[in-house]
C-alpha cells in the first residue's frame, strides 16, 4: 500500500468515526499528523477527495463531507 493511500484511509476513518457534516481542518490534521502523516499528505489527499466530490474545501480552513463513501 503506498503512503497516499494510507493516508486516505487515515482521513476517511477519522471522517467516518466523528460523524459530522462539516470540520475544521486543524480537527482533522493533528490526530493525522500524531499518527506521522505530513501536511503535505494530508493536502494531496484532501485535494484528491474534492476532486472526487467525496468533501467541499470550505473558507475559513472548513471542509463539509459531500458523501461518506469514497
Amino acid at each position: 500500500m503506498n503512503r497516499s493511500t494510507e493516508t486516505q484511509i487515515a482521513l476517511l476513518t477519522l471522517l467516518l468515526k466523528r460523524r459530522k457534516e462539516v470540520f475544521l481542518l486543524c480537527d482533522l490534521g493533528k490526530p493525522l499528523l500524531a499518527q506521522g502523516f505530513t501536511e503535505a499528505e494530508i493536502m494531496d489527499v484532501l485535494i484528491k477527495l474534492a476532486h472526487e466530490k467525496v468533501v467541499e474545501l470550505l473558507p475559513g480552513n472548513q471542509l463539509r463531507v459531500l458523501r461518506r463513501s469514497g
